[in-house]
């Protein structure tokens, strides 16, 4: 092979293969059929990690980043196999595969005012790309001028995940602010997840949107009137436990598998916890938003090595 370009052209045309596969043959299947398809569609994505060449210079993130395209094109498998696609995503193979190829879900314009504003909010995205990267550069020049702090685990996991937010999200932000010049509005994946006053409204509300309207669309929809919400809740904790444990297999090996279990376990149970003390109080709100917010914080601090740990 012409390293490295034989892999990347195999692993793209590999993609598009299942997803003209998604489009024309596994969206027209009904009862066993659509079964079978599905399971083809799951596992013809599953191995894509493994294209990346063990010696290619950042392997591993690489790795890990095809994990996350690999849930995506699960889900979206899933989602057209059971009719749970906007009709406007399929009018098209284009328009498929769009929606099927981003992450957070689109919003095709109406009219030239709605494309118009479209390219407005992705020119802010663009903008808080910049400023979130020069707190990134920041956030290293302190760690580069003051290193004994990361000597204490709660600077350094506040330094860590301040990084990590800054930084990914930034990218996604620069990624669909460019996408938007398009016209096509893209939903945001994060809402200021930092001031979040609780671990419900930290995963239900803040932190990673797409994941969030993914699960009600495909778990708590599907299972309405059919199962309590905590079963929900312990589903969409349960699926988010699977695709880190996966991420963190195909990145890192089998060596670090376990901890995203144990931490996202932990996070269940403190929202099942919460939900229950609403429900027996009828409280939504115990302290000041000023409180709850550095209590929340203070909990994400704690429970942070956990998560860190594989990646550290």
């Amino acid at each position: 092979m012409n390293f490295p370009i034989d892999w990347l052209a195999f692993a793209l045309l590999a993609l598009m293969a299942l997803e003209i596969f998604d489009y024309f043959i596994l969206q027209k299947q009904t009862g066993q059929s659509r079964f079978f398809c599905l399971i083809f569609a799951i596992a013809g994505i599953l191995p894509y990690p493994f294209f990346v060449p063990e010696s290619l210079l950042y392997a591993n993130w690489i790795r890990f980043f095809f994990a996350m395209v690999v849930f995506n094109k699960i889900i979206k498998s899933i989602e057209i196999a059971y009719y749970r696609v906007k009709p406007e995503h399929l009018e098209s193979f284009g328009r498929y595969l769009f929606w099927s190829l981003n992450f957070p879900e689109p919003t095709w314009p109406k009219t030239q005012e709605d494309a118009s504003i479209a390219k407005k909010q992705g020119q802010i995205r663009i903008l808080r790309f910049f400023l979130k990267e020069t707190l990134v550069l920041g956030l290293v020049c302190l760690s580069t001028l003051f290193p004994e702090m990361h000597n204490w685990i709660p600077i350094k996991m506040l330094w860590l995940m301040l990084f990590a937010y800054l930084h990914f999200s930034g990218l996604i932000d620069i990624i669909t602010g460019v996408v938007m010049q398009s016209g096509i509005m893209l939903e945001e994946v994060f809402d200021s997840p930092l001031v979040s006053q609780s671990p419900r409204e930290f995963w239900g509300k803040r932190w990673n949107i797409y994941f969030r309207n993914v699960s009600h669309r495909n778990i708590f929809l599907p299972a309405q009137g059919k199962m309590p919400v905590v079963l929900g809740v312990i589903c969409v904790f349960a699926l988010s436990i699977i695709l880190h444990e996966y991420m963190i297999w195909v990145s890192l090996g089998v060596q670090y598998l376990g901890y995203m279990t144990a931490f996202f376990s932990i996070h269940c149970a403190a929202t099942i916890a919460q939900t229950w003390f609403r429900q027996k109080t009828g409280k939504k709100k115990i302290f000041p938003m000023p409180v709850a917010i550095c209590l929340n914080l203070s909990w994400m601090i704690l429970t942070a090595p956990i998560f860190m740990y594989p990646m550290t």
